[in-house]
């Protein structure tokens, strides 16, 4: 179990939640006030847990009362299942894909539909991830693609 699913699980254990009729959701005694039927709705969708008190606590006032940050109720990039596409469709994808290769200056060339000629990399830009390794690069052409 990742600490994202342990959070959520914390979460519905610490504010005695119930299923509710929504595939996800829960409906538990809201910490940050004294509750005596249940008014914090706990919801787990698409890598977030979300959080509401219908009696008008804040987001802030209840992450203090369960012991958690806010960013604890996103899931970080580990922890995010992956959509993974089916292989008919990935093999159907790669037929489209552009190919490219590289000349001996180390630059990108590829065939452009749109000039219907090659055209070669004129600049690349890198992007870094928050731990410094590259996430990605974009590549300008010459002429512009």
């Amino acid at each position: 179990m990742n600490q994202f699913q342990k959070t959520f699980d914390d979460i519905v254990e610490l504010t005695r939640a119930k299923p509710t009729s929504t595939a996800g959701s829960f409906s538990g005694l809201c910490p940050s006030h004294d509750d005596k039927s249940p008014s914090l709705s706990i919801t787990l969708e698409n890598e977030r847990i979300l959080l509401y008190c219908h009696t008008g606590c804040t987001i802030d006032d209840i992450c203090l009362s369960l012991g958690i940050e806010q960013t604890d109720l996103f899931a970080h990039g580990d922890e995010k299942q992956i959509n993974r596409v089916p292989a008919s469709q990935k093999a159907e994808s790669d037929q489209k894909r552009m190919k490219a290769n590289i000349n001996a200056d180390g630059k990108v060339v590829f065939f452009s539909n749109k000039h219907k000629k090659e055209v070669t990399e004129s600049v690349r830009y890198s992007y870094f991830n928050a731990d410094g390794k590259t996430a990605y690069h974009v590549i300008r052409s010459d002429p512009k693609d």
